[in-house]
């Protein structure tokens, strides 16, 4: 990374974030854009340092030459936000954006993707298996219908697993969903990791 780019930018993460667009990605369509908690940029430009640096190692003792490593905060940032960059890049016609509600976490992922309000607290849904999903929705399914962009269908199955998953507890869909295939956690605050 040549910091001679802008000599006037100041490396802080939060910096970071707001100059590579990741403030952009979560969070409801409507909302303001927002800093991911802690200090992503900062913990992932370590990592690819470390990479570089192991890497440059391996060079030294397979060729007896040494080799000059760096990166940057952006770099860092781009890096975490890699997939959805080449695809706005190359494929813009495919990313589907923030969600209406804001359930989904990564914009470009299908539902169920997302953290979901339960009765008394919330779970994360990386991937149910397409059977479960239908018997989780049942009559609340929306519609089959061909003149909706994938966007919209995303929205509107987002929003009925909020309504399904808000009517029992997270641990009664913990239960549930992980012995029928389902990527599922329980989302905890650090009270709660703390007694875990």
């Amino acid at each position: 990374a040549d910091s001679s780019a802008n000599p006037s930018w100041v490396a802080a993460d939060l910096l970071a974030q707001a100059r590579s667009g990741v403030t952009w990605r979560s969070g409801a369509r409507d909302s303001p854009p927002f800093a991911i908690g802690g200090y992503f940029t900062d913990v992932m430009a370590g990592s690819l340092l470390v990479q570089g640096i192991l890497a440059a190692v391996v060079h030294a003792r397979a060729t007896g030459q040494g080799a000059h490593v760096e990166t940057s905060l952006i770099e860092a940032a781009m890096e975490l936000q890699v997939d959805s960059f080449l695809m706005a890049l190359h494929c813009p016609q495919t990313l589907m954006g923030r969600s209406r509600s804001g359930i989904g976490g990564n914009p470009d992922s299908p539902a169920p993707y997302g953290v979901y309000p339960t009765a008394d607290g919330h779970i994360a849904v990386s991937l149910l298996p397409p059977a479960v999903l239908a018997d989780l929705l049942g009559d609340t399914a929306p519609p089959p219908d061909t003149a909706l962009e994938p966007e919209q269908l995303r929205d509107r199955l987002l929003e009925a697993l909020a309504e399904v998953f808000r009517r029992q507890p997270t641990a009664y869909w913990i239960e549930r969903l992980i012995p029928v295939g389902g990527w599922v956690a329980e989302v905890l605050n650090w009270e709660q990791l703390a007694k875990s």
